[in-house]
């Protein structure tokens, strides 16, 4: 402003012009501030980004944009001793079964997801995975929530990332909407019912590792394996040696005997599956397989 004075100035205005027109832009701007402060309009320049209105079409729109996640979750750190890790897991499972999502039941499509830290928790505690719509999932995907076992009875359940080391992954029989993967269970009859008398594994397995007669193999009584296996490995008698094997198996390793071969009955399809050693059971029925290495490198393509 003092700039602008002195320009006059310089060009001949007199001093009392000067005063006039100072005197006349400050009642210009005292008649601008009171419209602003009758009509709020001061708030044009000044509402922050964050106050500013938004209509209830914008609303919608952007509504629509947001995904909608049909599930909450909860938290387990895995920072304290082994003791203290599963005793915080299982007091969120307990808390997973009181909530109701959103205000709704626990359903398919209105679940509670635990995300696991990798961690110890195998305090001698078998964790018990009996309530459906409730997923247990590593944080890193990884097999690494560490437990001393599990025995899964709840049949829409999805489990990644949990690993019972060389003790036994249990599963009920005809658990046919389970979902484990990147899982592992290396003792013995693992992945299968914990009564030997046969039952139905079902249900989908990706990226799992079992042991010996894991995947309803047996050594006493046939089960039926009926589920979708995708680059599982398996044990001596593995994926039903014994039994009835229906399912569908992709890019799977079996020990000795697997697949229905320890004089079980092989009707589901094989593709680019491999055993470790032995020979594959005969087809039988609409039985596939497709690409598939025996224990002697042997390429198999039957049915």
């Amino acid at each position: 402003m003092r700039t602008f004075i002195n320009y006059l100035r310089n060009i001949g205005v007199t001093d009392n012009e000067v005063a006039t027109l100072k005197n006349c832009t400050s009642e210009i701007q005292s008649q601008i501030n009171s419209k602003a402060s009758a009509s709020s309009i001061s708030n044009i320049d000044n509402t922050s980004d964050a106050n500013k209105p938004v209509s209830t079409a914008q609303a919608t729109a952007i509504g629509a944009k947001i995904p909608k996640v049909a599930a909450q979750t909860l938290y387990v750190a895995g920072i304290g001793t082994v003791a203290e890790n599963y005793a915080e897991l299982a007091a969120a499972y307990a808390l997973a079964k009181t909530m109701t999502p959103y205000g709704n039941a626990l359903a398919t499509g209105n679940r509670v997801t635990i995300v696991i830290a990798p961690g110890l928790y195998n305090d001698g505690s078998t964790l018990n995975v009996d309530t459906q719509f409730i997923d247990l999932v590593s944080l890193t995907g990884k097999a690494d929530i560490i437990l001393s076992g599990i025995n899964v009875t709840a049949n829409d359940v999805y489990l990644k990332g949990i690993s019972t080391g060389t003790a036994t992954f249990t599963i009920a029989t005809a658990l046919n909407m389970l979902k484990c993967e990147n899982c592992i269970g290396l003792g013995i009859l693992s992945f299968r019912s914990g009564i030997n008398f046969g039952g139905t594994v079902s249900g989908t397995f990706i990226n799992c590792i079992g042991g010996d007669y894991s995947f309803g193999g047996s050594y006493t009584y046939p089960f039926v394996v009926s589920g979708t296996f995708i680059n599982c490995i398996g044990g001596i008698n593995g994926f039903g040696g014994q039994g009835t094997v229906s399912g569908t198996f992709t890019n799977c390793i079996g020990g000795d005997n697997s697949f229905g071969n320890d004089a079980g009955t092989l009707i589901g399809k094989l593709y680019w599956c491999r055993l470790t050693s032995g020979t594959f059971q005969t087809v039988s029925g609409a039985g596939q397989t497709r690409m598939c290495l025996d224990g002697t490198n042997t390429l198999n393509n039957q049915g």
